[in-house]
């Protein structure tokens, strides 16, 4: 029986002739085929640097824990950015704006003011979409904000549906949160 088990080895781990000895060598791992993989760092994995390597739960959890991206100046939140995630506005020095994509189905992120400024940080919906706060609206496209960027601030956005294929926000907040 061991002897049987000794050639199954041998014949699956495709021997190489490499000079006096034999070398086993494993394929390197694909999409389509089993074998070897190099693990991601926990740098390359908070930073997405790294697209040819295998996460570990470890990577996962520095990833899920690591501090939010920090949107300082005026930009766009896009769908790919709104799937549970914490934003900053580290290091803010001017008026920062930004502007939501259209809400859909399971969108939701947080943003935290990190950095205290007197300057306003607001947030603007795509034109078709409503922000409820306080279970009011001031209507489609109208902003909210905060008049000067005050560090413990922050703002959560959740997608509601509000119609057959229509969305909207409703935000849970903490400081002097204003609308349009």
């Amino acid at each position: 029986m061991k002897k049987l088990l000794i050639a199954l080895i041998l014949l699956l781990a495709a021997p190489v002739w490499a000079g006096p000895h034999i070398e086993y060598v494993t394929p390197d791992a694909s999409a389509t085929q089993a074998g070897k993989v190099e693990l991601a760092t926990d740098t390359e994995t908070v930073t997405g640097t790294a697209t040819d390597r295998a996460l570990t739960p470890a990577n996962l959890t520095a990833k899920l824990s690591a501090a939010g991206v920090a949107l300082a100046s005026s930009g766009t939140i896009t769908a790919a950015m709104m799937k549970g995630q914490t934003y900053t506005n580290y290091n803010q020095a001017n008026e920062a704006t930004q502007t939501l994509e259209a809400a859909f189905d399971g969108a939701n992120f947080c943003i935290f003011l990190s950095t205290t400024v007197a300057k306003y940080y607001r947030i603007d919906p795509a034109s078709g979409d409503s922000i409820y706060k306080d279970a009011a609206t001031a209507g489609d496209g109208k902003y909210v904000g905060f008049a000067s960027a005050a560090a413990g601030d922050a703002v959560c956005f959740r997608a509601v549906q509000t119609g057959a294929a229509a969305y909207d926000w409703i935000v849970s907040y903490i400081g002097p949160l204003i609308s349009e």
